[in-house]
């Protein structure tokens, strides 16, 4: 069973490590002038060194993070950006090291792009000339300093003046450069700009994205682009009167990895580039790709183990069938602790660098749950390794083992009540229902959904016969929709509403089905709707004399055995059952129903957040009885 965050405390122990890599993380190498020495950001420092990854050198040592160095044409200099006084500011440094001098002073962000023959450095930046979009616009300054002064009329970014000083090569779009699969209208483009006509021309239509341009010559444009499907280089040629010539060509073509960035030296000869850990420098004639091996024999930039103990911040808490132990996520590991409040102690049951998330329960000495620790998201479960001791508290062995093995991302595991299926998304718009034992094999997987939205919030039935879930339609509406697990009945939405309609929750009885809506002035409160006519037309006082009747219509207070009744099929009335939902809450700010009680009477919610406008309202935790009374903190 998982709960809401509000029901549970404790206290955990992650240890973060932060070891020195063999190949360590380069990014944004850039070469010099010479072709002799490669400056790069690595640990949030400017390094340098020789262009086959000896003699690294680090030239800065400040606490905020430096990065994206850029040569000027004599090579003497580096500028870089960094985030020293608050935002990224241009700096500029010798290239042997020595004491940065700060560029610029503005409040907001500067990202530096080109250093001119002349010293001036272009960078980009949101400055005087702030446009409805918020597009970055492109500024120039002198390495001495002075008042930067926007260079051109044009919003745009990733700015780079020609050899010859006659054009400018820059950017402009929106889409953000980690949607490397992105085709649309927000694309990345190259422009030229011919300062001598004061004209611009765009130099790429396609429509994925082409960015971050880089001279090789005067008529020789380097740049980024996904049109391969994987970031790789290309490269484009104008003629002296700007005007696009022949086809666009590749200079690289990794199929597996997209390259991170790169950069062209000054001569037009080489470019370095940085793919995963890796780092390449490409004969820009031939093609020819050499790897360069960095080995930085240097002191941990920050501690290489860090402590830390939490008692908040938890995403994830599942309660073990006996009630006994709580399956707790934090930061990517999952603990396990015992439920009583006296009791503080936790095991790590992951231990991994990976990130293991959706823990849920199988049976009360198995524990199932989401992994990336094979290259993708897949189920995995956790046992006693000890034949003697199978609770997975007490025992000092665990053994991990994986249940899925598929070509796309699973999550979000959903177990039903009663222990013998589980309900998973797979991929992006696939719902997937299985059999599984107790000993975590799967079986009879039926695919209930497989669309290009995902089934969030997905709950079970008590019967373990139906799954409720909410889906987006291509108005981005989110309905709810019931749905049976086998698959045997189409789904039906049972919200009909054109706001949004979320977190659907079973009551323990099957007759009524939670959710949260912000069909009313944009906040959401809690709703529920009944599921069967009958129940729906029963007046409070047919409620009231329910109260008092078990359910085989015996006086409670002539019948004080305390009998558990078996688990009863849900029905379901589909006829104008969206006309059938009852508002509980209706409170200022947001309310998220999160559970019923045993006897379904009570409804436990959330507040804090999906409020609108400014409502100050704190996150806390509530209950209230199905028909809006008795509300209690």
């Amino acid at each position: 069973m998982k709960l809401p965050l509000k029901l549970f405390t404790l206290a955990v122990v992650v240890f973060t490590s932060f070891g020195m890599a063999q190949n360590p993380l380069i990014n944004f190498p850039a070469i010099s002038p010479d072709d002799t020495t490669i400056a790069f950001n690595y640990q949030g420092d400017i390094w340098t060194a020789n262009i086959n990854g000896e003699n690294p050198k680090r030239l800065t040592v400040h606490e905020a993070y430096d990065t994206k160095p850029v040569w000027s044409a004599d090579g003497t200099s580096i500028a870089f950006i960094s985030e020293r006084f608050g935002n990224n500011d241009v700096y500029v440094m010798p290239a042997t090291g020595g004491a940065p001098k700060r560029i610029t002073y503005h409040s907001t962000s500067d990202i530096v792009t080109d250093y001119t023959p002349e010293g001036n450095i272009l960078f980009s930046t949101r400055r005087n000339f702030v446009q409805v979009e918020r597009e970055y616009e492109t500024h120039i300054v002198n390495e001495d300093g002075g008042t930067p002064r926007r260079f051109l009329d044009a919003t745009g970014f990733d700015a780079a003046l020609s050899p010859n000083g006659k054009f400018v090569v820059f950017v402009r779009g929106s889409c953000r450069l980690e949607r490397e699969a992105y085709r649309g209208p927000a694309n990345r483009d190259v422009w030229l700009y011919n300062i001598k006509k004061d004209s611009y021309t765009k130099l790429t239509d396609y429509d994925g994205n082409d960015f971050y341009p880089q001279w090789g010559d005067n008529n020789t444009i380097y740049f980024q682009s996904s049109r391969t499907g994987k970031y790789n280089v290309h490269k484009l040629t104008i003629n002296d009167a700007g005007d696009k010539q022949g086809t666009i060509s590749q200079i690289t073509n990794f199929t597996d990895i997209g390259i991170f960035s790169f950069q062209v030296s000054k001569n037009g000869k080489d470019i370095v580039l940085t793919k995963g850990n890796m780092v390449y420098v490409v004969n820009a004639n031939t093609k020819a790709q050499n790897p360069i091996r960095i080995t930085i024999a240097a002191d941990y930039r920050f501690d290489p183990v860090v402590h830390k103990t939490y008692s908040s911040d938890v995403d994830e808490i599942a309660i073990s069938p006996n009630g006994d132990y709580a399956a707790i996520n934090i930061r990517g590991e999952i603990f396990i602790r015992e439920t009583s409040k006296d009791k503080k102690r936790t095991v790590n049951v992951t231990k991994s660098s990976f990130r293991d998330t959706d823990a849920t329960w199988l049976n009360d000495s198995t524990l199932l749950f989401i992994s990336d620790r094979d290259g993708q998201k897949d189920v995995y479960l956790v046992t006693s390794d000890n034949e003697e001791e199978s609770d997975l508290f007490k025992t000092l062995k665990h053994k991990i083992e994986r249940v899925t093995k598929t070509a796309e991302d699973e999550s979000n595991l959903v177990l039903s009540p009663n222990g013998n299926a589980i309900a998973y998304n797979l991929g992006r718009g696939q719902l997937v229902v299985a059999n599984i034992d107790s000993k975590g094999k799967l079986s009879n997987k039926k695919t209930l959904l497989d669309g290009w939205a995902t089934a969030s919030g997905v709950s079970w039935s008590p019967d373990s016969k139906w799954l409720a879930y909410s889906l987006s339609d291509l108005d981005f509406n989110s309905e709810i929709y019931i749905h049976k697990a086998d698959n045997s009945k189409t789904p039906v939405n049972i919200s009909m509403h054109p706001k949004q309609d979320r977190g659907p929750v079973w009551s323990p009885d099957g007759k009524k089905l939670m959710f949260s809506s912000n069909r009313n002035n944009s906040d959401y409160d809690v709703w529920f709707t009944w599921l069967t006519k009958a129940d729906w037309e029963k007046t409070t006082e047919d409620w009231e004399e329910a109260a008092d009747e078990d359910e085989n219509g015996n006086d409670k207070k002539s019948d004080k055995k305390d009998n558990t009744p078996k688990v009863k099929d849900v029905v379901i009335d589909y006829e104008d059952i969206h006309e059938r939902q009852v508002q509980v809450t209706s409170f200022v700010g947001g309310e998220f129903g999160q559970l019923f009680s045993k006897d379904s009477k009570t409804i436990y919610y959330t507040t804090g957040n999906g409020s609108r406008g400014d409502a100050d309202v704190e996150s806390d935790l509530f209950k209230i009885q199905w028909d809006g009374k008795d509300k209690k903190q």
